[in-house]
């Protein structure tokens, strides 16, 4: 519910210290005050009922504390800190410059296994990417799984032509721009003991000369999306998922570490992969970590031209917030985008008034801040869990006076 607030800068900046549930805390509090208030003076006074609210207990005193007077304090409070939280933020310093990647890759084109149309994908981010030539690009990213080829594997071993085109063209779009690049794609590990193949969703990254520096396997899978929970109990499971086989997880947290062309900094960035932005826990960790910003690369073209993709975005600005980092965002339909540490969207890919399924390229530079971590990055969700204890204690407390009685 919170997440409907994601363009209310002053109310969000409270994120820092609650989450995202204080938020949706303040929106279900003061629609409550509101709805109460309707029942108080509109619909009991027009029915003439006799009844008492059931906050107020009958008492109008106690009725106006909790309703209004509560409910207005918190918000102005809330309005208080974040207008002073926005202030802070507008120093906010000029990182790396990255150049996001947009294909636009239609799901149905996505997940065919032909393999013209997987070097169709490929060259349409090469093209796009060497758009950035000239721009003194730091980092170019490509959203994931954008990457048709296994790029872990020496291609002599499955030998498949598509291997050798994505390693070669790889290398050489490095050569070209001048710049690091983070390419989504799919990883294969192969035990020969074992007589195990296992497949990772993975981000993959390249140094400026196109050499291969280290990789991140998503850790936080989506159950019949991209694994099937309790395969080997329910095999029949298997028909619900769009993919012949299970991803495994990753295990490791990597930290992947950019030198700007433009400053002597060396910048310290992570990476999440599609909805792992809705994995706060992971984005805590990531922080406390010292990174100075994170990357999100996401394929949200099962969802087509809906509103999916505004929710998606929407619950990255809340990762923003709550840990003060900037998040840039590669999406091969939309919506890539820039996230200063205050949430502001300050950047996103648009052509003619659109944002959704177009195709592009997006250049801007990571705007950070060097402060000590938030109170959310070091406690975590401690609002909502001290709701669900308050809220628990009086259920019990009702339960045994009830009892009693």
């Amino acid at each position: 519910m919170g997440h409907s607030q994601y363009l209310n800068l002053p109310l969000i900046q409270i994120a820092d210290i609650t989450g995202v549930y204080g938020i949706s805390f303040l929106v279900v509090m003061i629609n409550a005050a509101i709805a109460d208030l309707i029942e108080r003076f509109l619909v009991r006074k027009k029915l003439k009922l006799e009844m008492y609210s059931t906050i107020t207990f009958g008492k109008k005193r106690i009725f106006l504390f909790f309703t209004i007077t509560t409910t207005c304090l918190l918000l102005f409070t809330a309005l208080l800190y974040g207008y002073f939280g926005l202030a802070n933020c507008k120093s906010l310093q000029s990182g790396p410059s990255v150049c996001l990647v947009q294909g636009n890759i239609p799901q149905s084109v996505k997940i065919d296994h032909d393999e013209k149309q997987q070097e169709e994908i490929l060259m349409k981010y090469i093209n796009l990417s060497q758009k950035a030539i000239g721009k003194e690009t730091d980092l170019i990213i490509w959203p994931e799984t954008m990457a048709p080829g296994f790029l872990n594997v020496n291609p002599k071993i499955l030998d498949r032509e598509i291997d050798w085109l994505s390693k070669e063209s790889v290398h050489n779009l490095a050569n070209k721009t001048h710049a690091n690049l983070l390419v989504g794609g799919t990883a294969i590990d192969i035990d020969i003991n074992k007589k195990k193949t296992s497949y990772y969703n993975t981000a993959f990254y390249y140094n400026r000369n196109g050499k291969f520096v280290d990789r991140y396997d998503k850790i936080h899978l989506v159950p019949f999306g991209e694994f099937i929970p309790f395969e080997g109990y329910f095999p029949f499971l298997s028909h619900l998922v769009p993919y012949n086989v299970s991803l495994s997880n990753g295990d490791r947290k990597t930290i992947f570490e950019l030198n700007s062309k433009n400053g002597h900094k060396k910048f310290r960035f992570g990476v999440i992969i599609c909805y792992e932005d809705s994995v706060a826990p992971l984005l805590r960790d990531f922080r406390k970590e010292r990174v100075d910003f994170m990357v999100n690369i996401t394929n949200d073209a099962w969802f087509c031209d809906s509103s999916e993709l505004d929710q998606h975005l929407a619950i990255m600005v809340f990762r923003a917030v709550e840990n003060r980092i900037c998040i840039v965002r590669a999406a091969n339909t939309g919506i890539s985008s820039f996230v200063a540490p205050d949430g502001k969207i300050y950047d996103y890919l648009e052509r003619d008034g659109r944002y959704r399924e177009i195709d592009g390229i997006l250049c801007n530079e990571i705007r950070f801040m060097e402060t000590p971590n938030t109170w959310y990055t070091n406690h975590g969700d401690m609002f909502a869990f001290s709701c669900i204890i308050v809220t628990s204690t009086l259920i019990l407390a009702s339960i045994t006076r009830r009892i009693l009685a």
